[in-house]
């Protein structure tokens, strides 16, 4: 074998890691080329709140959770990682609700 058969061989592979990645992630919900702003929010009970469910204001879509842990100062507080893809502003006083 050559050598720009094995280049050709590697530039393949990479390709198609990055595919692998890019649909991976796009079956989770997310979109690889956006940007994204994070919010946390602190409760003592998610009722069922999972991951990659959709965010809205006024029921338009604007992000996802994108990550649910336990608190480390308090065991029964969850700390709610919320990905938000839409340019809006929110101020200090804003209200992350879960319905």
């Amino acid at each position: 074998m050559n050598k720009s058969r094995e280049l050709l061989i590697g530039l393949f592979a990479c390709v198609m890691l990055a595919i692998l990645y890019w649909g991976i992630s796009f079956l989770k919900g997310e979109n690889v080329f956006s940007n994204k702003r994070y919010f946390y929010a602190v409760y003592e009970n998610v009722d069922g709140l999972t991951i990659s469910r959709p965010v809205t204001v006024n029921g338009f879509r604007v992000g996802q959770v994108s990550n649910i842990n336990f608190s480390k100062n308090k065991k029964s507080n969850l700390i709610v990682e919320v990905a938000i893809e839409e340019d809006i502003l929110f101020s200090r006083q804003s209200i992350l609700e879960i319905y």
